[in-house]
């Protein structure tokens, strides 16, 4: 079976389309089809289903993609594992991250990975958590980064940081005058509780998602009326600029107020409140997949970066 027939099924698959992968590999459209043809006529089987926009695959196809993603991943393997034999001077990193993590701590930490090995290039793809944790599942990437990930046994654990909920708002939102000195935040901080919150139209992210399920179980123990919500997305900037509407308040990490845009000014207010106070931020790996060694000297420069956001060395 040709390998570059897999990788070029593969890429129809990601794509959901033909055209959409023949614009990605730089091949003409027919020879792309030609390509998927030939492996079809050798598998005896039809991988694809032809739809009036795109193509999805048939129980077939995804049977091969999850193979052919397999096999592509041990010759990977195989090549730079030669390759390490004299030092770690090749490779690609492939990683999924959430949006905050992606401008900061995992820019960081490729920075840091270019000047010691200048020839590792990376596949970096950003998302929400859900999307991030199916790249991993399906093998698109080795490392995810993920914000309260849901338990999953196909899936390890890395490292792990504290990154709580808190509140984010205006600057000059007048629940930044609330300050109750008496609470876990510490003396002077501002702190608030979610009965607090619960006047102000609330910015979350959508309903099912590992956060949003975090934040209905705190809102349902402290036994709070309904909340006004005025917004739902799953994209950070979004959620961030919303916030001049109607005094909005925002429940998100901690660390997503570094990516409101520059010269709008963002405070953070602390949640009194255990559950909200719980969120992590994750770096997972699939349970049964061995790292390359690019993958692996990269993962220990992300679980510095997560140790710095602990106040670790």
């Amino acid at each position: 079976m040709d390998v570059d027939a897999l990788r070029y099924f593969l890429a129809v698959i990601e794509a959901r389309s033909m055209r959409g992968a023949a614009e990605d590999l730089h091949i003409a459209q027919s020879a792309l089809s030609r390509q998927i043809g030939n492996l079809e006529k050798e598998l005896g089987v039809s991988l694809l289903v032809r739809l009036p926009r795109g193509v999805k695959p048939t129980e077939a196809g995804k049977m091969l993609a999850r193979r052919a993603r397999s096999a592509l991943d041990q010759l990977a393997r195989a090549r730079d594992d030669i390759t390490s034999l004299s030092g770690l001077t090749t490779g690609k990193v492939a990683v999924s991250a959430i949006e905050p993590v992606a401008e900061g701590l995992l820019m960081d930490a490729m920075q840091r990975m270019q000047q010691a090995h200048p020839a590792i290039s990376f596949d970096i793809r950003v998302g929400n958590s859900a999307k991030v944790i199916t790249l991993l599942r399906e093998g698109i990437v080795e490392l995810a980064v993920a914000y309260n990930a849901p338990h999953d046994r196909d899936i390890v654990v890395r490292s792990e940081s504290h990154v709580p909920l808190v509140a984010l708002v205006e600057e000059n939102h007048p629940l930044t005058k609330h300050n109750r000195v008496a609470s876990k935040a510490g003396f002077g901080a501002r702190t608030c509780t979610l009965k607090d919150l619960a006047p102000w139209p609330l910015v979350l992210p959508p309903a099912g998602s590992p956060t949003r399920t975090l934040i209905d179980e705190a809102v349902r123990r402290a036994v709070l009326p309904l909340l006004q919500i005025a917004l739902e997305s799953d994209s950070v900037p979004v959620r961030l600029a919303f916030l001049k509407q109607a005094k909005a308040v925002a429940i998100m990490a901690d660390m997503s107020g570094r990516m409101a845009r520059p010269g709008y000014r963002v405070a953070t207010i602390t949640i009194d409140d255990d559950i909200l106070a719980s969120g992590s931020l994750q770096l997972l790996a699939n349970r049964d997949h061995q790292l390359s060694p690019a993958a692996s000297a990269f993962e220990r420069l992300l679980r510095s970066s997560m140790r710095s956001l602990r106040g670790e060395r």
